[in-house]
């Protein structure tokens, strides 16, 4: 197996965008209000479910730096097409069979799955444009 290389600054921009993007993509000025009613809850998530989003953010953007290690995208472009695979491949693909068997409503695989796809593509982005130094 080939040796993982890390930009930790890299990580923590990915890690920033993400968090970002996805307050934004969730905001009421997006899907945030069509997010509360698919899923009856309100948009008050607490301190606690913050900080568990904050790890499970770091957490994807350092495992998609592991995979663009061992990828080696030669341009940005790559970068986000790498990180676009992660997240329609892998993570949209698995959200699909879970909201099928929740029989959740489509629009929610939609908003949650669209936000996975577009944040690991930009962090797949980021990643690619500050490699780690071998």
């Amino acid at each position: 197996m080939a040796p993982i290389g890390f930009n930790y600054v890299a990580i923590l921009i990915a890690f920033v965008a993400m968090m970002a993007g996805g307050a934004l993509w969730y905001s009421p000025m997006l899907f945030g209000k069509r997010w509360v009613a698919l899923t009856n809850m309100e948009m008050t998530a607490g301190n606690s479910a913050m900080a568990g989003q904050a790890v499970l953010t770091l957490i994807s953007a350092t495992s998609l730096a592991v995979i663009m290690s061992w990828a080696h995208p030669a341009t940005i472009i790559e970068g986000g097409y790498v990180g676009f695979l992660v997240g329609a491949g892998i993570l949209a693909t698995s959200g699909a069979g879970q909201v099928l068997f929740e029989r959740r409503p489509m629009a929610l695989f939609w908003i949650g799955q669209g936000y996975n796809v577009l944040a690991m593509t930009i962090a797949g982005l980021i990643l690619a444009a500050m490699p780690a130094a071998m």
